[in-house]
């Protein structure tokens, strides 16, 4: 989920974000209706590796995606390599992608809380 933290779609479907207050209030004074909804040009926005979403539609996510993980990153990244290990013998490529992943993480420090 700390992917998407911060992704702001709250600001980009906002009608007074997108076209200004007086501009939102007088159309619904005038119409009775919120400037833009249901439209494309307000309620369009786009999600890094989910696609683009317009008016109705909505992103699914799985329940892997709502896993949080705990503990520092070089943990969480030695269980993963553990549960694939369990599951076949890794291809040598993999095995030195997983060496380069914990050096960076060594050499970044932190944990997966997000408070780096």
């Amino acid at each position: 989920m700390a992917r998407y933290d911060g992704c702001g779609i709250c600001m980009k479907v906002c009608p007074i974000q997108k076209y200004g207050a007086p501009s939102v209030m007088q159309y619904y004074v005038d119409t009775g209706e919120v400037l833009g909804k249901g439209t494309d040009n307000l309620e369009g926005y786009e999600i890094p590796e989910k696609g683009y979403f317009g008016p109705g539609s909505l992103p699914q996510f799985n329940r892997q995606f709502f896993e949080i993980p705990h503990g520092r990153r070089e943990e969480w990244l030695f269980e993963e390599f553990k549960e694939k290990l369990e599951n076949d013998m890794l291809p040598t490529e993999e095995v030195m992608d997983f060496a380069v992943e914990l050096k960076k993480i060594l050499d970044e420090g932190g944990t997966t809380r997000g408070d780096e």
